[in-house]
């Protein structure tokens, strides 16, 4: 059940508005599992031209997630977007992956085929380990087209970079002394490099890696 409340104005010829909207639970498909997204309060308000969103947040993975943003309804639904979550728990997807994770994360859609995301920051602790994270993708017609990662957990490091428009063009670096802060049940350590090319059609990856215990 959703509830909107709200006020329309008009000014002149522009008519605008003021609304909440909230709801009580909404199903989230999450790979195989079903999440409930929970309590979703929305403040919004706009006119023809424009709708801002001056506050929204709902309860998810046993956190928050908030975004605060603006969408331009007369340049094809362009949208900048500031999405924030905190104390998310991954165990609410696997039972065995506990943790509190957070994160900052920037959206600016200059269409619906071309979106910028930048991860300014991800942060936390995962299987008793401090996590931390930043990254940006470049997101045309429904493609990866570039995209840049660095994710450290503990002593762990994975480094990428690289696009699939208009070829593969890809490199990464993996430096994992302490494969147990990854995964339940996982020991000893891992390291390589590797690099990723050809078409989405036919990829080539020549990947080198050392392993021990």
């Amino acid at each position: 059940l959703i509830d909107v409340t709200g006020i329309v104005r008009t000014v002149l010829t522009q008519p605008s508005f003021d609304a909440t909207m909230s709801f009580a639970e909404l199903p989230l498909t999450v790979g195989n599992d079903q999440i409930a997204i929970r309590d979703g309060q929305f403040e919004l308000s706009g006119n023809t031209d424009e709708l801002v969103i001056e506050r929204g947040e709902a309860a998810v993975f046993g956190g928050r997630i908030r975004a605060v943003g603006s969408v331009d309804l007369q340049a094809g639904m362009a949208a900048v977007l500031k999405i924030t979550g905190e104390n998310l728990d991954p165990a609410t997807l696997h039972p065995d992956l506990n943790g509190r994770l957070g994160f900052d994360l920037h959206v600016d859609a200059r269409s619906m085929d071309e979106v910028d995301v930048v991860l300014d920051r991800l942060s936390g602790e995962f299987l008793g380990t401090l996590v931390t994270g930043t990254g940006s993708a470049l997101l045309r017609e429904g493609l990866v087209e570039q995209v840049a990662l660095d994710l450290r957990s503990g002593q762990n490091q994975l480094e990428l970079s690289g696009s699939i428009e208009p070829e593969f063009s890809g490199e990464l670096q993996l430096n994992a002394p302490e494969l147990a802060t990854l995964w339940p049940g996982v020991e000893g350590s891992l390291e390589g490099a590797g690099r990723i090319s050809g078409t989405l059609e036919e990829p080539v990856a020549l990947i080198r890696l050392a392993g021990s215990d």
